[in-house]
């Protein structure tokens, strides 16, 4: 939304005058707002402070949407304006709005900068009730692009933030580019990510955006829930489109089950990936059987077997359920469907008919 200069001057904007004295300093009283100002002039700003300091403290007590900030380049200097002057007149109702957000999305590098800045030379504490913390593309593409080793810019951001925030869920979208890696670039992310992530002792769950997002080597012990929200496959009836979803089931899988020993994971051990977005894939196709055949058939190969000639079986879930078994044979279908749902569930909401 555009701010004509005729709008503001329909906004009565408070001044030092309305506010009040009282024994923990200056409080303020309720902003005067006049009958032309409707909470839905909030709708272009995704959070009460990121709207301009100057029209801002007539807002200051709608607070509907004080929960989720986003914070970029363009508003951190806006949202962070008046936090390091505790004689400002907004100053106590302002590190209240940031210690009621619950969900903080940090979109890019320079607005992480001014989040770790901030929170490295506080005036007072903020942020106190942060569950989540979402990191926006082009953030993921910095870290993605840092070194894991070293002192570099943006791990002393992320270390900041790792030991000043303590969230119980992470998200993070799909690099904005990934230029120069090779398909292993997701492990790379989590490998640069895994200070931040393993510093959070609350830290439950992570969803990723757009991507798989797994490394087993660097995965914090305290994460029992993994999300996984793929991007949306570019098949339709009627489209050119190929359909992506076998490729990124596979991709996916090869990250966690290795096809040369028919063994999942072990730090998947009593957790669940929750995979979203396979619009194609039916249940009938997650079977151990189904997905070695997704492998072959996209990799042109054959199949793992074992001295007694049998198939090696993709192993999904507790080691000591299936030790013995040597091939997918003595497996019904039900129990195969039942080894793989031990580590990984799928969204079958979306699913669609080709």
């Amino acid at each position: 939304m555009t701010i004509a200069s005729s709008d503001i001057s329909q906004w009565s904007i408070a001044s030092s005058e309305d506010y009040q004295s009282s024994d923990d300093g200056l409080e303020p009283s309720t902003p005067p707002i006049v009958e032309h100002l409707h909470a839905s002039h909030l709708n272009s700003y995704s959070h009460i402070l990121t709207v301009p300091t100057h029209i801002r403290t007539a807002y200051l007590n709608l607070q509907a949407q004080s929960k989720n900030l986003t914070i970029n380049k363009d508003n951190a200097s806006i949202v962070f304006a008046n936090i390091h002057s505790p004689s400002h007149p907004t100053y106590n109702v302002e590190i209240g709005i940031l210690n009621k957000v619950e969900r903080l999305t940090i979109q890019d590098l320079e607005a992480a900068r001014a989040v770790a800045f901030t929170l490295n030379h506080p005036s007072s504490p903020i942020f106190n009730n942060v569950k989540t913390i979402s990191l926006g593309a082009k953030l993921a593409t910095a870290i993605l692009n840092s070194s894991f080793h070293g002192c570099t810019p943006v791990n002393k951001v992320l270390g900041v933030l790792g030991c000043m925030l303590d969230p119980s869920h992470f998200c993070i979208s799909r690099p904005s580019s990934t230029k120069g890696y090779d398909e292993l670039w997701p492990e790379t992310l989590f490998e640069n990510l895994s200070g931040l992530l393993n510093s959070w002792s609350k830290l439950e769950s992570y969803t990723s955006h757009g991507f798989w997002l797994y490394n087993g080597e660097c995965l914090p012990p305290t994460i029992h829930n993994i999300n996984i929200k793929l991007p949306d496959c570019p098949y339709s009836p009627g489209s050119a489109g190929r359909c992506t979803c076998h490729r990124r089931l596979r991709d996916g899988l090869d990250t966690i089950i290795s096809m040369y020993t028919g063994e999942v994971d072990g730090v998947l051990r009593d957790k669940i990936i929750k995979v979203s977005n396979l619009p194609h894939i039916t249940p009938g196709m997650i079977t151990i059987d189904q997905l070695i055949r997704i492998k072959i058939r996209w990799e042109g190969g054959e199949p793992v077997r074992n001295l007694d000639g049998g198939v090696v079986d993709i192993r999904v879930g507790s080691g000591e359920v299936l030790r013995g078994l040597r091939t997918t044979s003595r497996l019904s279908t039900r129990e195969k469907q039942k080894l793989v749902s031990a580590v990984v569930e799928f969204d079958w909401t979306q699913w669609k008919s080709r």
